[in-house]
């Protein structure tokens, strides 16, 4: 199987060549939050992103067998268990013996939980005593920074919502925790923006079109081009712009 990313230690080498991970690697396809389909080419988003943000060697060393690790086990999901980082967990035990690596895997979705039991459910409460739970659990062994910054590996790829990443950063603030700065604020490329925020977009232009003649491009916060002169036309509700050269004064 081609790797997209290179591999950088004998360990990553053996875990790469595991069947089991090959198999992982393969599967999956576009779906929401995962535009770039199979799950090998999120690892190489995330890989990406771990060079942006480790801040030493020793955690980019962590932050890349988690990015390996992480998503890789999703299709061996079962209605008796669906978690696919019990999964991840286990099957790292093969090769490795650091309780951190195991706890990052473990948890790297807990937090998104958290914020879409309050968002998709409204249960805020309950959102809040997650979150406050899984701090604490973080807090307990050390992990808190590490976590954030896998977070922000994992979240910071093309087609992932980044709320609950703020939402996470904002929470630990308010716990009075000290926030790790980024190297440079998150910048999505216009072209790798979610679809339905492109659609929303659409949606928007097409509604400003529709407004009454009578709105002037000033009052809609669109000023009309250079070298054009606006003339408000009764035609469908459109709004039309005619090169100055062409419009009567009034």
């Amino acid at each position: 199987m081609e790797i997209p990313f290179c591999l950088e230690t004998e360990l990553e080498k053996q875990i790469c060549a595991d069947p089991d991970w090959c198999r992982g690697a393969r599967w999956g396809k576009v779906r929401p939050g995962h535009r770039e389909g199979k799950v090998i080419n999120h690892i190489a988003d995330v890989l990406k992103n771990v060079d942006r943000h480790a801040t030493n060697a020793e955690e980019r060393r962590i932050l890349r067998l988690v990015a390996l690790l992480h998503d890789t086990f999703k299709y061996q999901c079962t209605p008796d268990e669906p978690d696919h980082e019990i999964h991840a967990c286990n099957f790292a035990r093969r090769y490795l013996n650091e309780q951190a690596i195991f706890e990052i895997v473990e948890l790297h979705d807990k937090a998104g939980d958290a914020w879409r039991k309050g968002t998709h459910h409204a249960q805020w409460p309950i959102a809040e005593r997650m979150i406050d739970t899984l701090i604490e659990r973080l807090d307990k062994m050390s992990l808190l920074n590490l976590y954030l910054q896998f977070m922000r590996c994992d979240t910071q790829t093309s087609s992932k919502n980044q709320a609950p990443l703020r939402w996470f950063e904002d929470h630990l603030r308010q716990r009075g925790y000290a926030v790790l700065p980024e190297p440079a604020p998150y910048r999505r490329p216009f072209k790798e923006l979610p679809l339905r925020i492109l659609l929303w977009t659409q949606r928007r232009l097409k509604r400003l079109l529709r407004l009454r003649a009578t709105k002037s491009a000033s009052q809609l916060m669109l000023p009309a081009p250079q070298n054009y002169h606006e003339q408000s036309l009764e035609q469908g509700g459109h709004i039309v712009l005619y090169p100055r050269e062409l419009c009567r004064p009034k």
